[in-house]
Protein backbone atom coordinates (compact mmCIF):
# COMPACT_ATOMS: atom_id res chain seq x y z
CA UNK A 1 0.00 0.00 0.00
CA UNK A 2 1.24 3.49 -0.82
CA UNK A 3 0.06 6.99 0.22
CA UNK A 4 -2.55 7.26 -2.52
CA UNK A 5 -3.96 3.84 -1.71
CA UNK A 6 -4.04 4.76 1.99
CA UNK A 7 -6.14 7.85 1.28
CA UNK A 8 -8.40 5.86 -1.07
CA UNK A 9 -8.91 3.16 1.55
CA UNK A 10 -9.67 5.76 4.17
CA UNK A 11 -12.24 7.35 1.87
CA UNK A 12 -13.88 4.06 0.95
CA UNK A 13 -13.94 2.31 4.30
CA UNK A 14 -14.00 5.02 6.91
CA UNK A 15 -14.92 8.49 5.76
CA UNK A 16 -17.05 8.92 2.64
CA UNK A 17 -17.30 6.09 0.15
CA UNK A 18 -19.71 7.96 -2.13
CA UNK A 19 -17.43 10.98 -2.70
CA UNK A 20 -14.25 9.68 -4.28
CA UNK A 21 -11.24 11.99 -4.32
CA UNK A 22 -12.64 14.35 -1.72
CA UNK A 23 -9.87 14.10 0.87
CA UNK A 24 -6.11 14.57 0.83
CA UNK A 25 -3.38 14.16 3.40
CA UNK A 26 -3.92 17.82 4.33
CA UNK A 27 -7.65 17.45 5.02
CA UNK A 28 -8.60 18.44 8.56
CA UNK A 29 -10.41 15.73 10.50
CA UNK A 30 -12.41 18.32 12.44
CA UNK A 31 -13.95 19.49 9.17
CA UNK A 32 -15.25 16.03 8.27
CA UNK A 33 -18.76 15.35 9.53
CA UNK A 34 -18.13 11.66 8.87
CA UNK A 35 -15.17 11.55 11.29
CA UNK A 36 -17.22 10.37 14.24
CA UNK A 37 -16.74 7.68 16.87
CA UNK A 38 -17.76 4.92 14.45
CA UNK A 39 -15.26 6.15 11.84
CA UNK A 40 -12.54 6.22 14.48
CA UNK A 41 -13.27 2.64 15.50
CA UNK A 42 -13.30 1.64 11.84
CA UNK A 43 -9.91 3.27 11.34
CA UNK A 44 -8.47 1.47 14.37
CA UNK A 45 -9.77 -1.84 12.97
CA UNK A 46 -8.44 -1.02 9.48
CA UNK A 47 -4.98 -0.20 10.85
CA UNK A 48 -4.92 -3.40 12.88
CA UNK A 49 -6.40 -5.72 10.26
CA UNK A 50 -4.91 -4.37 7.03
CA UNK A 51 -1.62 -2.85 8.20
CA UNK A 52 -0.89 -4.79 11.39
CA UNK A 53 -0.45 -1.56 13.34
CA UNK A 54 -1.88 -1.24 16.84
CA UNK A 55 -3.02 2.34 17.45
CA UNK A 56 -4.30 3.46 20.82
CA UNK A 57 -7.36 5.70 21.17
CA UNK A 58 -5.09 8.32 22.76
CA UNK A 59 -2.87 8.37 19.69
CA UNK A 60 -5.91 8.66 17.46
CA UNK A 61 -7.38 11.58 19.44
CA UNK A 62 -4.17 13.58 18.88
CA UNK A 63 -4.64 13.41 15.10
CA UNK A 64 -5.80 16.66 13.48
CA UNK A 65 -5.33 15.86 9.76
CA UNK A 66 -5.39 12.85 7.49
CA UNK A 67 -1.60 13.23 7.41
CA UNK A 68 -1.51 12.54 11.16
CA UNK A 69 -3.40 9.29 10.59
CA UNK A 70 -0.99 8.43 7.81
CA UNK A 71 1.98 9.09 10.09
CA UNK A 72 0.62 6.60 12.63
CA UNK A 73 0.81 3.80 10.07
CA UNK A 74 3.54 5.07 7.75
CA UNK A 75 6.02 2.36 8.66
CA UNK A 76 3.71 -0.12 6.92
CA UNK A 77 3.12 2.01 3.82
CA UNK A 78 5.44 2.15 0.84
CA UNK A 79 6.22 5.57 -0.63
Amino acid sequence: MNRVEFVQNLEEMVIMPEIEGSITLETSLDGLVEWDSLAKISFLAFADRELDVNITPTQLEKCKKILDLYNLVSEKIED
